[in-house]
């Protein structure tokens, strides 16, 4: 079931001023709609076929293309597989360039990074029939009967957010924002780490002129889900309108750890230095003496958690920068190498992980934190402006 990655769509063009190319035009949005109910009836190559030509009917709109990169990650599977992942990366890239800020392509993109999914509950049995049947309403714009069929999955299984989620995105498509309120409350409420859940509710909220705690249900899904950009990018335009906008990280790595298939040997692949840059630079000595680190780490693992050899690779990576800082010509000028030297020395290196380079294996620590830092989210965002 797709609709956790193309549902993204749907609040994000209402609920703020959206780049003309996220959207399209109206011959675009109308084939997107067919290809939507298309794929609701389990007809794949019939709705694809309608994306691509939404795609035509409007060559600069992102979402027809962003639709297909999500259509091939779900379908990413046997033979083909690495193949199918392999264009839905380059469709979702095609995407944020016709579109930067393209919800669904962002995540696809993160759902391809990401090496551990995150674990948000899903429809079985007679409530996956009634969700089912609930898209196609959605779809087809009966939104009356999706919201019975929605809540009907919802009453068959309780713990479905999902089944919420959509029941108020049906509402918010009427523009009726307090009843969409309702359901995505519900939703957080059955499940809190439903980062989508979270942004679906400050949109409705936004629409109600309640900013305040539009933002609030920003923060909680960000807390949620520190890897959701969508959530970001939404926070990041009300600060801005605040008068306090935020910063990306912007790392540009340098050097990686591929691991060894087959021979189980791990080797560090160096990039090139950009064009017009020196040879042999404090940046790429960074990058390499961090990926050098956890390839050691994970050799001898010793029980290390994911988490744990990112922190000691960074904590190493960071020592080689203090120490290169000391050589004439060799000092760091990258702004995100430059914003980790600052954290690491506000003793703030842990949370940055966390939040600005966040994978889903670190949820135990994540976790660990947020208990430890009830308002954590806010207070490091209030103090450095940062986000990934």
């Amino acid at each position: 079931m797709l609709k956790s990655i193309l549902a993204l769509a749907s609040c994000v063009t209402l609920a703020l001023p959206a780049a003309a190319s996220i959207g399209c035009n109206a011959t675009c949005d109308a084939l997107l709609k067919q290809g939507y109910v298309l794929q609701s009836q389990g007809r794949n190559r019939d709705a694809m076929g309608k994306f691509q030509e939404a795609s035509r009917a409007d060559p600069a709109a992102s979402l027809p293309v962003s639709q297909m990169a999500a259509m091939f990650l779900g379908i990413a599977q046997g033979e083909r597989k690495d193949a199918m992942r392999q264009e839905a990366t380059r469709l979702a890239r095609l995407a944020l360039q016709l579109g930067p800020g393209d919800p669904v392509a962002q995540e696809v993109l993160r759902k391809l990074d990401e090496d551990a999914p995150q674990a948000i509950h899903e429809a079985s049995g007679v409530a996956l029939a009634a969700m089912q049947e609930a898209e196609g309403f959605f779809h087809a714009e009966k939104f009356a009967e999706a919201v019975q069929s929605y809540e009907r999955a919802a009453q068959l299984d309780p713990a479905l957010s999902q089944a919420w989620l959509y029941a108020g995105d049906s509402f918010f498509m009427q523009k009726n924002y307090a009843e969409a309120e309702t359901r995505f409350r519900k939703a957080v409420g059955v499940e809190p780490l439903n980062g989508q859940a979270w942004r679906f509710l400050a949109d409705a909220l936004i629409f109600q002129g309640k900013r305040d705690d539009a933002q609030a249900a920003l923060l909680k899904g960000i807390e949620a889900q520190p890897s959701q950009l969508p959530n970001w990018d939404k926070l990041e335009k009300m600060r801005a309108a605040d008068g306090t906008p935020l910063q990306a990280l912007n790392l540009k790595p340098m050097a990686r750890l591929l691991i060894g298939q087959g021979s189980n040997k791990n080797t560090v692949e160096l990039d090139p230095p950009p064009q017009g840059s020196p040879l042999k630079s404090a940046e790429q000595a960074v990058w390499m003496s961090r990926a050098m680190e956890e390839a050691a780490l994970l050799t001898r693992k010793n029980g290390r958690s994911p988490y744990a050899i990112a922190l000691a690779s960074w904590r190493k990576a960071l020592q080689v920068a203090a120490e290169l800082s000391a050589q004439p010509g060799m000092a760091l000028s990258d702004s995100g190498l430059l914003a980790l030297v600052a954290l690491d020395k506000d003793d703030q290196l842990e949370t940055a992980l966390l939040l600005l380079m966040y994978r889903e294996a670190y949820r135990p620590e994540l976790e660990t934190w947020k208990a430890a830092h009830p308002k954590g989210v806010k207070k490091f965002i209030d103090a450095y402006g940062l986000r990934p």
